[in-house]
């Protein structure tokens, strides 16, 4: 009797696989095999995102996210692809004197032509807030006018015109942080 039942169902494509079948008297009858519930399952899970550099897709699962909840890039490669960007502004024309020293975010500062070899070697940064700077090993930051000077952070360097991407040694008025304050107070 029970087999007539088996004969009376529809054949179904498994959601998994593809492949035709009966379901069973007690199947939901979405899938040929356990396997495939499982495979199904897992595959289901594993969420993917969409490369914003070379838009492959990719698995997120077990992957660091970004602060959205989606990690962006697929690869190292891919992130370090998009982040490198051709510089937009071209560096103002070079006299005798002095060079012009490339920094972050387009913007360039000006030193003495006998340093410029030494001060190139190192990767520099732009900050509107502070002058120039590269990190040292021990992970503090080194300023340009520092560099420049060869003093130590103790030492106040002030800039004469008040430009801080001008770092040429004319331009340099080194201190103590009393004078300083005291000049200020005198220009009060």
């Amino acid at each position: 009797m029970y087999w007539l039942l088996g004969l009376r169902r529809v054949l179904r494509p498994c959601e998994h696989c593809g492949t035709k079948f009966r379901p069973g008297p007690a199947d939901v009858g979405r899938f040929c095999r356990t396997e495939c519930w499982y495979e199904w399952r897992r595959a289901k899970s594993i969420k993917c995102g969409v490369c914003a550099h070379c838009k492959k897709t990719y698995p997120l699962n077990g992957k660091r996210l970004c602060g959205d909840g989606r990690k962006q890039f697929c690869s190292t490669e891919c992130k370090n692809a998009a982040l490198e960007k051709p510089r937009a502004v071209a560096p103002p024309a070079p006299d005798e004197r002095s060079r012009w020293v490339p920094l972050t975010c387009g913007k360039f500062a000006l030193v003495d032509a006998d340093l410029f070899d030494a001060i190139v070697e190192r990767p520099w940064t732009y900050s509107p807030k502070h002058a120039p700077s590269h990190g040292r090993n021990n992970g503090t930051p080194r300023q340009l006018h520092h560099f420049v000077m060869g003093v130590e952070d103790s030492v106040t360097v002030d800039h004469r015109d008040g430009n801080t991407l001008d770092n040429r040694r004319g331009n340099f008025a080194c201190s103590d942080g009393y004078s300083k304050f005291a000049q200020r107070a005198k220009e009060k």
